[in-house]
């Protein structure tokens, strides 16, 4: 990618409300204010589709275990 590029997709690519930020030195002051909610949104969607393919797994290891007849 280039620099050009990157410079654009940042451009344009907000997660936060900038006037809602609290300045440095404060004690609320958020470094990863601006990726915050992404940040805390991932996680449980990971969450979620890592449980999914867990279960699929596991039922395909179990179901594969059967004796044969």
């Amino acid at each position: 990618m280039t620099r050009i590029l990157f410079e654009h997709i940042t451009k344009y690519l907000h997660f936060n409300d900038d006037s809602k930020m609290v300045a440095l030195g404060e004690e609320a002051f958020d470094k990863v204010f601006k990726i915050r909610p992404p940040i805390t949104h991932l996680p449980s969607k990971f969450r979620d589709t890592l449980t999914f393919i867990w279960k699929e797994v596991y039922f395909a290891l179990n179901s594969s275990n059967k004796p044969f007849t």
